[in-house]
C-alpha cells in the first residue's frame, strides 16, 4: 500500500531530494516550504506527478504557520513526517563564539520547529498505518564526536534534537508510532558546501532505506544513512 510522507523544508537541498525519490516510488506527497509560490522545482515536479505531491506553505519557526497546516490537513491520514527544515545560520569554518540572537534563530526552527510539526499532526499520524517521524539530525549534534569549536548554534540545537527524539519516542511509543534522529552525512547542498563528500541523492538513497526498514524496536535511535547508531 503506498504511504502518504510528509517533508518539511522540500523546496530544496535533501528535503527536494527526498520528494523526487519518493514521487519515483510512487508515494503520495506532502511538500512544505516557507514560499510555495517560489519553489520552482516542486511546481515542476507537480506538473510531473499530478496529484501524487501536494505542496503547502510552512514555517516551522512560526507557531501559526504549523497550526494553520494542521487545520489544512485535519481529514489526512499521516504515515511518515520527515522533519527536515533546517537553518544554518552560522559559518561552520569560522564562527566559534555563541551568538545569542542566532542562537536563539537557531533554535526555534532546528528544535522546536519539529516539536511544533509533530504536535499539530500527531492525530492525522495517528490515523496512519505504522506511523514513523523522522527528524533529520547531524553527526555534529553527537557529544562524542570530534567536531571543532565552530558553529556552536547549530551544533546545540541538532543535540537538543537528538534529546527530544529520545524523550519523545518515549511518550509516543504507546501510540505505535516510531520516531528517530537521522543523520543524513555531510552532503553537498547549500548548507553542506560544494566540498562535502556526498550528493543528495547519495544520502537520501541511504536514509530511505533506513527508514523503510525501521520498526518499533528502533523508536528512539540516533542512526546515519547506513543503518547504523551515532554517538551521542
Amino acid at each position: 500500500m503506498d504511504k502518504t510522507i510528509l517533508v518539511t523544508g522540500a523546496n530544496r537541498g535533501l528535503g527536494l531530494e527526498f520528494t523526487k525519490r519518493l514521487l519515483q516510488r510512487g508515494e503520495k506527497v506532502i511538500a512544505t516550504a516557507r514560499a510555495p509560490q517560489k519553489a520552482q522545482s516542486l511546481k515542476e515536479l507537480q506538473k510531473v506527478h499530478g496529484a501524487l505531491l501536494e505542496i503547502f506553505p510552512l514555517d516551522v519557526s512560526d507557531a501559526g504557520s504549523v497550526r494553520n497546516l494542521a487545520d489544512e490537513l485535519h481529514f489526512t491520514s499521516l504515515d511518515v513526517i520527515i522533519n527536515n527544515a533546517g537553518v544554518l545560520l552560522e559559518d561552520l569554518g569560522r564562527d566559534v563564539n555563541a551568538d545569542p540572537e542566532v542562537l536563539l534563530k537557531t533554535l526555534n526552527t532546528n528544535t522546536v520547529g519539529p516539536v511544533r510539526v509533530i504536535e499539530a499532526l500527531l492525530p492525522m499520524l495517528c490515523a496512519g498505518d505504522e506511523p514513523v517521524i523522522v527528524n533529520i539530525s547531524s553527526g555534529l549534534g553527537s557529544f562524542s564526536r570530534e567536531n571543532g569549536a565552530a558553529g556552536p548554534a547549530y551544533r546545540a540545537s541538532k543535540a537538543a534534537l537528538n534529546m527530544i527524539t529520545k524523550t519523545l519516542s518515549e511518550s509516543l511509543r504507546h501510540r505505535n508510532i516510531t520516531l528517530v534522529s537521522l543523520d543524513p552525512g555531510w552532503i553537498s547542498t547549500d548548507m553542506g558546501g560544494a566540498e562535502a563528500p556526498l550528493t543528495p541523492p547519495e544520502s537520501v538513497d541511504g536514509m530511505l532505506r533506513v527508514i523503510d526498514g525501521l520498526t518499533r524496536r528502533d523508536t528512539g535511535r540516533f542512526i546515519n544513512r547506513n543503518g547504523e547508531d551515532v554517538p551521542w
